[in-house]
Parts: structure tokens; sequence; C-alpha cells
């Protein structure tokens, strides 16, 4: 199926008669009753979205969004983590940690076993707080593991265009490049705004990733802000994915898969030159190098070396390997590679030398 939208219409017979149209019925006790018709369809979003085969994440569910049903939806391994899980379950089986929108709001638990959680950081996890109002019993300096301030008051602390310019501001950093190359084409087509409570002051442990603004308005750079924090790392985002993945914005999803899968890619290991080369051809597929000379060039080494693969020549073999990653310390120092693809070769190469030297 090609890139696009569309709208698949239903129709139903029953004896002998064709309908295609749904009714809404609005009651209230305020008003009367009022009846809207309009046709059944299915609108339908057709977009490439590529997403870690194993990534495990945990949803503390708010009630105020549904991302975690749009995720599961399109494949992604998540569980809704109730109370019991956030006192008392084994967090570190998750990959990532994502927050619901206000979240401290519903859910006194997760207030509760706030420790908890930047413990699991501490131990390498990665949490995704998405956007929080200043009343939602957030708390400036323990909320999160570094100091962040909510703007007040709010019209002061937004971005209502949908259409407002967004600048990535490290663009090739591995939140706009792993697993999906993030371009500008991914802010368009979003709906009602950018983001809403943007962040007024923050810890300086905090990196900033984005800068857009209102017509006329001085921009905000803290839509998109993540710090590491002892092994792990929490990102805080007050950027409305919420929206923009329940109205099936191709960008929305592709962001937001981003952001919950950063430090996955660390995890980057091969067994054998193939499973490199594999690699090579997948980030090609992201238009993550300069131009084909440069995915030439990797695939040559590569196809070199497996002639002392199949020699089981261990010693040429790791004097090659090593040669490969010099070639990619050449491509990343030139700006021929992007900083995803460099250390996920960099790391399946060091792990395919490991394993022949034991």
């Amino acid at each position: 199926m090609k890139e696009g939208e569309l709208d698949i219409h239903v129709k139903a017979l029953s004896d002998g008669k064709k309908y295609d149209s749904t009714i809404q019925e609005i009651t209230y006790d305020h008003i009367n009753h009022e009846y809207f018709q309009y046709p059944t369809l299915v609108h339908v979003a057709s977009f490439e979205l590529l997403k870690p085969g194993n990534l495990k994440v945990g949803y503390i569910e708010s009630g105020f969004d549904e991302v975690a049903d749009y995720l599961i939806n399109v494949g992604f391994d998540v569980t809704k983590l109730k109370e019991t899980d956030l006192s008392s379950a084994d967090l570190s089986e998750y990959d990532t940690i994502v927050t619901g929108i206000r979240a401290n709001l519903a859910r006194a638990d997760l207030i509760a076993n706030n420790e908890r959680l930047k413990e699991y950081a501490r131990n390498g996890g990665h949490v995704v707080f998405q956007y929080h109002k200043p009343g939602d019993n957030w708390d400036i300096n323990e909320t999160l593991p570094y100091s962040l301030e909510l703007g007040m008051p709010s019209i002061e602390w937004r971005v209502t265009d949908e259409t407002a310019p967004v600048t990535m501001t490290k663009p090739d950093h591995p939140l706009f490049n792993y697993p999906n190359k993030i371009t500008d084409a991914d802010w368009d087509g979003w709906v009602q705004e950018r983001g809403l409570y943007f962040p007024m002051n923050w810890d300086d442990r905090y990196e900033t990733f984005v800068s857009m603004a209102d017509p006329n308005e001085d921009p905000f750079d803290g839509g998109i802000l993540m710090a590491e924090y002892g092994e792990g790392t929490y990102l805080y985002t007050n950027l409305v994915f919420y929206r923009q993945i329940a109205n099936q914005v191709s960008g929305g999803y592709r962001i937001f898969t981003n952001l919950i899968s950063y430090g996955h890619e660390t995890t980057t290991t091969a067994s054998t030159v193939n499973d490199i080369q594999a690699l090579v051809e997948k980030f090609a597929r992201q238009d993550t190098f300069e131009n084909k000379e440069i995915v030439q060039a990797l695939q040559l080494h590569l196809t070199a070396v497996s002639h002392y693969e199949k020699e089981e020549n261990t010693a040429k073999l790791v004097k090659h390997m090593n040669g490969f990653k010099e070639l990619l310390d050449y491509q990343k120092e030139h700006g021929l590679i992007s900083v995803d693809a460099y250390e996920s070769l960099h790391l399946a190469s060091d792990s395919l030398i490991a394993n022949w030297e034991q």
C-alpha cells in the first residue's frame, strides 16, 4: 500500500435495504435531544513506521489519553502498569516506562512510587514523561530527577498553531534517527496545536532538541528535554503526541516511537559478518548515509571480511574489522553517516570481534 490517507466506506444490507450512514444521538438534561447523521466510514493512514523488534514498554495510564492502546494496535509490546506493578513488580523487565498525560493528577500510586521510577532509571531504564499541567500534583524539584518548572500562566506557554515551523536543533541525535529518520515532513499535518504548558525553567543537565513558536512570538526550546540519570535517562515532552497519534498523524507516531526507543539501539550485537551487512542495509533504507558510495564502501569491506570468517582466520578477521571501525570513524568525522548508524555499527563490530576473540 502506498503512503497516504484514504476513507473506507462501509455499507450494510438488511431486509433488502442498504445502509451507509451512522446516527449519533446527543442527549443532555440541559439541551434538546439532537441527532447527527453522517457517512459510515473508516479513516485509514498508511505510512512507514520502524520500531525495535523486542522493545518492552510499560505504560502508566492516566485515563486522559489512549496512547497505550494505539501503540499496541501497531504492534508494540506494551504492558499497562497497575498500582501493584509500580509498588512491587520488577520494573527492570521494561526497556522504557511511559507516563500518560497528566498522570500525576490521576495516579496517586505514581506519586507514591515515584522514587521507584527514579531507581528504575538509575539502573539503566528510560523514562518518558508526557505533558502535565502545573496543578497536576507537579513538584518542581521532586517529580523528575532534576528540577523542571512548567510554564505559567498557561496561555503564555503554548504553541497553538499546529503548522508552526519546528527546528530540530540536534538533527543527528539518535532521537531523530532511530529507528525512524525524522525529517521536516514529520512535523506536517499536525492537528490543533504543537504543545501545551511548555517548561519555563529547568536544570542545566537537561538537553534541548526542538525549537518552535507561534507567529510573531519568541520560540520555546523545551518541547523535548532529556537528561542522563545514573545509568539511564529521563525524557520530558509537553508536545501533544497523544492528540497526533489519536488522529493518525504519521509524524506523531514516528517521532514518539523514537522517543520511547531511545537507548535501545545501544544493545546492538552481531554474531556474524552477515548480521553487520544486514544492519548496513537497514540504515541505507533509512537514508542515514550521505550517498550510495558510502554504503558500497562499507559493504565491500565487509565482503572481504566474510572470506576470513569462512576460513575461520581469527587474526585477519579481527584486523579487518578494526579497519572497518576506522572507516566508520572517518565517515563520522566527515559527516557522511548519522550518529545512530555510526554507534550501532560500531557496537555491532565490537560484538563480533569479542565473539571471535573468546
